[in-house]
């Protein structure tokens, strides 16, 4: 044997020899598909389909057969390749860990349809109105302070659809423009809640009544589009306890999402007048057109 050839062979680089393995591999696939072709073509084959099928099928087996011999003779460098693809894949993930997730939160938020443009919705400690969708983000007009302050705050919020993975989604407009809304007056225990529940469905009764047919058609709609039991368009009053001396009254009506707060002012004044014989406080126009428009406080 020659001598680079031995020098070549004891060599740490034996690239040139697998080189030269996997042409001799690839040409004598090539010379054994091109004999076992011949042999079927002369054999004494009655079907001209069994024919092919046994061309077709020696051919696959020497291509499987080729391919898998190329594989032992390359098996250290594919593994080292491997190795170097599962680390390079590993710090694109890394890198790019906040953007994969924000793609999967918005695929889940398009999937669980949580809530579309216009929908004023809480996510985490964040609320407002839903003024954009991308595929990174969520934009919200936001609403409050807090979850009792219902104003616009002329702040816009832009939140990452990541959060979407591990944060519930409130959304309050369950029936587009209308949703149910709540809220507490509080009374004396001592001072008749049973007549003040009774003087709070009266006010709530005559505070809905331009909008009971809408927000009852809305709220059925609903209940037709989700198939379970939805919530009543009529007002209805809870007795709570919180302590031995004070009852509160939980109020809950239908009420138009941008108006929640104008109803419910409206209801507690006209509750006040009933109650105690109050008269009802005169609002200027640009306060009631503030009611009309925002939520309540």
């Amino acid at each position: 044997m020659p001598d680079w050839l031995v020098d070549l062979w004891r060599s740490e680089h034996t690239w040139p020899l697998q080189l030269v393995a996997s042409v001799a591999l690839v040409l004598l696939g090539v010379v054994v598909h091109w004999a076992l072709r011949r042999v079927i073509l002369r054999a004494d084959v009655k079907s001209a389909d069994l024919r092919r099928r046994w061309i077709v099928g020696v051919r696959n087996l020497i291509a499987l057969a080729v391919l898998f011999a190329l594989v032992i003779v390359w098996a250290q460098q594919l593994r080292t390749l491997a190795v170097s693809l599962v680390a390079f894949v590993a710090v694109i993930v890394i890198s790019l860990k906040e953007l994969i997730l924000c793609f999967t939160g918005s695929a889940l938020k398009l999937g669980s349809r949580s809530f579309s443009l216009g929908d004023r919705v809480a996510i985490g400690a964040f609320r407002g109105d839903v003024i954009d969708q991308t595929l990174l983000t969520t934009t919200l007009l936001e609403v409050g302070p807090g979850e009792n302050v219902h104003h616009h705050s002329g702040r816009k919020v832009t939140i990452p659809n990541a959060m979407f993975l591990n944060t519930p989604v409130i959304n309050e407009s369950i029936a587009g423009d209308y949703t149910v809304h709540s809220f507490v007056v509080p009374v004396k225990r001592a001072d008749r809640p049973d007549e003040a529940e009774q003087q709070l469905l009266t006010a709530a009764a005559e505070a809905i009544e331009p909008y009971r047919h809408r927000a009852a058609s809305a709220l059925a709609a609903l209940k037709h589009q989700q198939g379970f039991e939805g919530p009543s368009a009529e007002p209805r009053v809870t007795f709570l306890f919180p302590d031995a001396d004070r009852v509160d009254l939980l109020v809950r009506i239908p009420a138009p999402v941008d108006g929640k707060r104008g109803v419910q002012q409206q209801i507690v004044r006209r509750f006040l007048e009933l109650r105690y014989g109050e008269p009802k406080p005169v609002e200027s126009e640009s306060t009631q057109a503030e009611g009309d428009t925002a939520t309540p406080i």
